[in-house]
This record gives structure tokens, sequence and C-alpha cells, in this order.
């Protein structure tokens, strides 16, 4: 009995030796955040943000009262507006321009960035070598594709690709189920019974790429770049896309063709009511190859942004994303896309 007296005690002990320990570290005053990737023939969007404490999880303050100068190969561009949380010039930058931006915030220290906007890639000499079927879903397609890469220049790629395919149909109307032709609903009584109606479907298929090129490394995806620069990708979107990022270094103003492979989900069926048309038409596909040039500083944030969230191992040493804006925090990139279509073309 005696014991568990002593156990008792020794766990009120326990219990009342409670020391708080008050954890202190030093704020950081909000630093200003400019994020802004710019495109050949478009305007210009940036937002501009207050950084915040790591331990705080309120929203970033939007700034709503900075004043933007932009200027284009020395030539003032503007004036800024904003709305909708982001700033907006009307501009029309080229290839090859260069373009800076000061950015004032009351109470707040002036910061500065710039950028020069990429050519847009050259590209040539598309070709599929190989296609074949890995199983009953799955049709493996090998292809090549020669990118040009300018000596004066020095940028960051990014490859992706998809497959278009357009079907014609002539779809036979059954009598137990209702068809939407272009969106008009018919109901097969109204139109008689095995009436042949036209119609045609759309598939993009996005390729998950790979390649034994030692120039290619695995690159990222872009539905968070887009969330915070606000720019619409050039390059296909959709689950399975595996995009390839590269320094032009590994080339060095060379001509170099890039060997790359990839497979597809192809369902070849003969009727499927959900989809109510019969497959068995005609197929007219289109194999497409993006190539984006990056300029420096965007493409090495993005590889740093990417290798920052596969640091998850404790001991792992951390990785510093690359910002180029002077006197805050941010990017300021720009990008040009440019694409090389080649027609496969199947009957069935």
């Amino acid at each position: 009995m005696k014991k568990y007296i002593y156990l008792l005690a020794a766990m009120c002990c326990l219990a009342a030796c409670e020391k708080p320990i008050e954890f202190e570290i030093e704020e950081t005053e909000p630093l200003v955040v400019v994020n802004s990737v710019m495109q050949a023939d478009s305007g210009f969007t940036a937002r501009v943000t207050l950084s915040r404490f790591f331990l705080d999880e309120t929203k970033f303050k939007v700034v709503n009262d900075a004043t933007l100068a932009l200027t284009i190969n020395g030539t003032p561009a503007g004036p800024a507006t904003f709305g909708n949380g982001r700033y907006t010039i009307a501009c029309s930058p080229q290839p090859g321009d260069t373009v800076h931006l000061d950015v004032s915030v009351p109470g707040k220290a002036p910061v500065s960035a710039g950028t020069r906007i990429p050519y847009k890639p050259q590209l040539s000499g598309l070709k599929l070598l190989s296609e074949r079927d890995v199983d009953y879903y799955d049709r493996e397609l090998t292809f090549s594709v020669v990118l040009q890469d300018r000596p004066s220049e020095s940028v960051g790629y990014m490859l992706s690709a998809k497959l278009l395919d357009t079907i014609d149909f002539d779809t036979i109307i059954e009598p137990w189920v209702d068809y939407i032709y272009n969106g008009r609903e018919y109901v097969p009584d109204t139109i008689g019974w095995d009436t042949i109606m036209p119609h045609q479907e759309v598939r993009n298929y996005t390729l998950y790429l790979e390649s034994d090129d030692p120039v290619l490394s695995s690159g990222v995806g872009l539905d968070d770049i887009e969330d915070i620069f606000d720019f619409k990708a050039p390059s296909a979107k959709g689950g399975g896309e595996r995009k390839f990022m590269f320094l032009d270094d590994a080339i060095s103003g060379q001509k170099h063709e890039f060997l790359l492979k990839s497979s597809y989900y192809y369902y070849d069926y003969d009727y499927d009511f959900d989809e109510k048309s019969p497959d068995g038409g005609v197929h007219n596909r289109t194999l497409i190859v993006n190539v984006t040039a990056l300029s420096r500083d965007l493409f090495l944030y993005m590889k740093t942004k990417e290798q920052s969230y596969d640091a998850l191992e404790i001991f792992t040493e951390p990785v510093q994303i690359h910002c180029n804006v002077v006197g805050g925090i941010g990017i300021l990139g720009s990008m040009s896309a440019a694409e090389i279509k080649k027609n496969i073309d199947e009957k069935k």
C-alpha cells in the first residue's frame, strides 16, 4: 500500500513542478513585397503587399496606396491604376526590351527591380518517331523537337506538351437517350428514329513527359505561380502534366534536339451512353510542344520555390527563395512562349 502512496505523492510533485517558458523572438518590420511577371505584347500587372511574421496567420496586407513608376528602355509607361488587389499599367513590351520598376509605399523605403523580356524560343523539326499501344487504355508517343538557343541571351527554358484530338462523329439517335447538339436539346421522339446527327468532340490530353536527355531536369507546375503573379500560363494545364526546366547554359547558344516520350489515356469505345456518342469517328490529332523562355530571375525563383517545398527533412539545409526586388522582397520576372504543332491524322 505504501508504494502506491509514494507514487501518488511523486505524481503530485511532478504536476506541481511546471515553469512557463516565454517564447522570446523579435518580430521584424514588414517588408514591401512586389510580384509581377511580364510577357511580350501584354500589359503590366503587379501585386504589392507587406510581408508578415511567420507566426502570424492573418492574410497578407494588400497595399492600395503605392506609387509605381515603370520604364521600358528608359521611356516612362503608365500611369498605374489599382483595382481588384493589383496594379495595372497599359503597355506593350517587346522581346529584348529592358524594363525597370520603382515602387514607393508610404512609411517604407522605396524598392525597385528590373528585367529583360526574353525573345521567343526558336523551335523546329517536330517529329513523331513512334507510336504504340501500351495496353487497352494507354498509347505511347515518342517524338523529338529542335530548340535553337540564342547566344546573346541568358535565360531558362520550360518545355511542355499536349495532344488535341478532334473527332467527327455521325451519332445515331437512340429512342431512350436525350441528346444535346449545338447547345439545343433534341428529344428522339421529335426528330425520328435512327436519325444521323453530326457531332464533334475535342479531347485535350496533357502529357507527362519523360526523357533521358541530360540537359533536362524535372520542373514545376504553374498553378501556384499563376495564383501569385496573376498571369495565364502559356502551356497546357491539367492532371498528369509534367514539364521540364533547364538553363540555357546547358546548350550554350547551340541547336539541340530533344528526344521525348509520353503516354496518354485513350479509351476507344463503341458506345458510351454517358458521352451520348459512339467512338469510331474520324480522328484528327495534333501534337503541340510549348517552350517558354524565362528570365533568369524568374527561373531561379521557380526552381528555389520548388526546392523549398521538397526540403521536408528536419536536418536539410534551408532553401533561400530567389528574389530580385532591391530594398524589399519578391520577383519581377518575364517570359516569352512559342509552340510548334504537328498533325497526326488517324481514321477509325
